[in-house]
């Protein structure tokens, strides 16, 4: 594959872009009860709709007293009449859309897509970014350059922007969505030692540093946790019984390029955030003012990945820890991250898609000296 021309075919391609009329005043069906069926119903409910029913081929019963059916079971009218929210990301939209299809469904929309559409003052995660100027389509290659080194990097890029500048699930052969091989499991990532610090910036409920314990075998120096959400921060407290007080710091604010207080959208789990929308506030602080010194950074963090980066500049520049950096909350991970990365004095950047729809896409940066 020449990459060049591979980005002038995404280039040309005209989008077929979705508009919200096509889908108003349609009776919602979810299709996929698991847990992003959940997180789906769970948005749904900001805007006051209730879904008709969940369709799952695996599953029974009920989710929060939503029905779940069985696809054969499906009337005709509601096939033709209802739109179908695909709520799955662990396996190919195309492959999706065209099982229901086959099931005879006529609307049908991934909920990602539904979300940017009905739901972006609550989620990002459905961003898209149509029209480029040559300046921005100039960084793109600036960025495919540097990937190039590694084919699973530059083939789940040029992934990310079909799916984000054109809306279109393309896979690429031989290289796979890499489900379970995220974070310490990523392809790219080194051995572990016993002297690893791991800051998680976005904790949430602990679930990556249990990861981090399994990759080190309970053996680390020490772990620092930072998650702004009260009900978040009180679940992962929970979470971490099983490691040492002496060895974990946990913090309840945010972190930003700045220290202060800003606007925070709470309540929201894995998408709570900062942003001007937000009731309540939150206090936010650089990485760079805690005085830590840490071996390993995770950035999770709702699309205010960015901005810590830049408030944690003389931590990297000093420490020069692994970086981690989710990309797939606006549309500062097409360019704007990596290419703060870039330019880290003696690093390596990969990009792994963690899931299909351009969700769970993650920068890694890592120092040369770590990986010979």
């Amino acid at each position: 594959m020449i990459i060049d021309k591979e980005l002038d075919t995404i280039l040309q391609y005209k989008p077929n872009v979705k508009e919200k009329t096509s889908f108003e005043d349609k009776q919602i069906i979810l299709y996929g009860a698991g847990a992003m069926g959940q997180m789906a119903l769970d948005f749904i409910d900001k805007i006051d709709i209730i879904p008709k029913y969940f369709i799952d081929k695996n599953k029974k019963g009920q989710v929060k007293n939503i029905k779940i059916l069985s696809p054969f079971d499906i009337s005709v009218k509601d096939k033709e009449n209802s739109l179908f929210i695909i709520c799955i990301v662990k396996a190919s939209l195309n492959e999706i859309t065209l099982e229901l299809q086959d099931f005879g469904f006529k609307n049908i929309i991934h909920f990602y897509d539904y979300s940017n559409l009905f739901l972006s003052d609550f989620l990002t995660n459905g961003w898209d970014k149509f029209t480029l100027s040559n300046e921005e389509i100039e960084k793109i290659k600036f960025i495919l350059k540097k990937l190039s080194h590694d084919e699973i990097s530059t083939k789940h890029y040029l992934q990310f922007l079909w799916w984000r500048l054109k809306k279109i699930e393309k896979v690429y052969e031989n290289v796979s969505i890499l489900h379970d091989k995220k974070y310490f499991n990523a392809p790219c990532f080194v051995k572990l030692n016993s002297v690893e610090r791991y800051l998680d910036v976005g904790a949430h409920h602990g679930t990556t540093i249990q990861h981090f314990l399994e990759a080190s075998n309970n053996n680390f120096d020490f772990i620092w946790a930072i998650e702004p959400d009260i009900n978040n921060f009180d679940i992962l407290k929970s979470s971490i019984t099983n490691i040492s007080s002496s060895k974990i710091s946990l913090y309840n604010n945010a972190i930003s390029n700045k220290e202060g207080n800003l606007k925070f959208i709470d309540k929201l789990s894995f998408a709570s955030k900062i942003d001007i929308k937000g009731i309540k506030e939150v206090k936010t602080n650089k990485i760079d003012n805690l005085n830590l010194n840490p071996t390993i950074i995770k950035l999770h963090i709702e699309g205010q990945e960015l901005n810590a980066l830049k408030g944690a500049k003389k931590t990297i520049e000093k420490h020069r820890p692994i970086i981690m950096v989710l990309a797939d909350h606006n549309e500062d991970g097409l360019y704007d991250i990596p290419n703060f990365l870039i330019n880290i004095t003696n690093y390596e950047l990969f990009f792994y898609l963690h899931d299909y729809c351009g969700n769970s896409a993650i920068f890694y940066a890592i120092p040369k000296e770590r990986l010979f």
